[in-house]
C-alpha cells in the first residue's frame, strides 16, 4: 500500500503531498495519556524527499499536518525523535519523526 501511494505521487508529479493522501499510510496521531491539564498524543510523520528531516520546509509541512488534525495551534511539542527508515527508491533518505504533543484541556 505504501509503495502504491509513493508511486502515485511520483507518477502524478505532485510538488507537495496532501496530508489526507498520507493519512494512515504515513501520518498517525495516537492518544498516549492524560493528566489534569493536558491530553498527550504521539504524532508520527514522514521525512522524505520533498519534506527532508532537518529543514525548515519539511518541519513547516509536518507542523501544518499536525495543525490540520487539531484544528488549532494550541499545542506544545514536548519531544521530537527522527528514526531512520533507510534510503528510498529515488535516492533520498526516509525517516519517521515521532513527536510527543501536549494539548491543553
Amino acid at each position: 500500500m505504501k509503495l502504491l501511494v509513493l508511486l502515485t505521487i511520483l507518477i502524478s508529479g505532485c510538488a507537495s503531498l496532501d496530508s489526507k493522501l498520507l493519512d494512515g499510510a504515513f501520518i498517525r496521531l495516537e492518544p498516549t495519556k492524560t493528566d489534569v491539564s493536558y491530553n498527550y498524543y504521539r504524532f508520527v510523520a514522514p521525512a522524505m524527499v520533498g519534506y527532508p528531516v532537518d529543514t525548515r520546509e519539511g518541519e513547516t509541512a509536518r507542523m501544518g499536518w499536525l495543525r490540520d488534525r487539531f484544528q488549532t495551534d494550541n499545542y506544545i511539542i514536548k519531544s521530537r525523535l527522527p528514526v531512520f527508515n533507510g534510503s528510498n527508491l529515488i535516492g533520498g533518505d526516509s525517516y519517521n519523526i515521532f513527536y510527543e504533543v501536549a494539548v491543553p484541556k
